[in-house]
């Protein structure tokens, strides 16, 4: 099973990245918009778990209920 982490660069994009890659499957303008595509990412790959990484080095884990609330919608 894959890992998919959603991480910050010093430009202020944010990239989805899979476990161990340095190139990301996909950029995006904020943290938001990162972490539910990371989801669609996961959906299609059958990862179960997200790590989202700020500009600070902190880590924690994704919530899928974001992504399915916005799903509804």
């Amino acid at each position: 099973m894959t890992m998919l982490h959603v991480v910050a660069d010093v430009r202020g994009e944010w990239g989805v990245f899979e476990d161990g890659s340095r190139r990301p499957l996909s950029l995006h303008p904020s943290a938001t918009e990162a972490e539910f595509v990371a989801w669609a990412h996961a959906d299609d790959r059958g990862s179960e778990r997200i790590v989202v990484h700020d500009r600070y080095g902190r880590t924690r884990a994704a919530v899928r209920a974001r992504h399915e609330n916005a799903l509804k919608r």
